[in-house]
């Protein structure tokens, strides 16, 4: 444990071995520490959850995440991958299905969890941004790892969509067009 985070550190087996360990789970369904829990409950930020997310189900669109975060909708794909036909789909189609209903044009994709995504996964999130910018909403990048964001910044694609470090950032920053100051809300 440091500060709010909680991780462990596999060194030495495969992935299947890490799957089979529990060693790929998202820490919102770790087992709480009762210290940390306290911490984390009295400083996280009010969250509405809507969706349902079956991280044992083997289809990609059941573990696509997503809930409202102080009034920013956050889209997490519980992937390792991103780079298969199947699992594209499954994030093209849940980022439009999203697009349709009453919620927040504001948007966090939280690539926490991926590994490796694909030119075309790029291609979907840069059409789900333009669909929102038409909308007068936006799309925003988080918790993306390095090999990722490398991929990001090769094609250029953090010049057209903000990208955070983290989640609570991307959430809390002022939001305005990529690149430039935020107008006051």
């Amino acid at each position: 444990v440091v500060g709010p985070a909680r991780c462990k550190i596999w060194v030495g087996i495969s992935r299947e071995e890490m799957e089979q360990l529990g060693a790929i789970e998202p820490s919102w369904m770790a087992a709480p520490d009762p210290v940390v829990e306290d911490a984390a409950t009295t400083e996280a930020p009010p969250t509405d959850e809507v969706s349902t997310y079956d991280p044992d189900d083997a289809d990609p669109a059941s573990r696509i995440k997503h809930e409202v975060v102080q009034g920013v909708l956050v889209v997490t794909p519980v992937l390792s991958d991103l780079d298969d036909e199947a699992a594209n789909e499954a994030l093209r189609q849940r980022l439009f299905d999203l697009a349709e209903q009453p919620l927040p044009r504001r948007v966090v994709v939280d690539l926490e969890f991926v590994g490796r995504l694909s030119r075309r996964t790029i291609g979907v999130i840069l059409a789900h941004h333009l669909r929102l910018d038409r909308a007068g909403g936006s799309v925003r990048i988080s918790g993306a790892h390095p090999r990722v964001m490398a991929l990001l910044d090769q094609v250029r694609f953090t010049m057209l969509v903000d990208c955070f470090p983290t989640l609570d950032e991307a959430v809390l920053a002022a939001w305005g067009p990529p690149g430039r100051p935020a107008a006051a809300d």
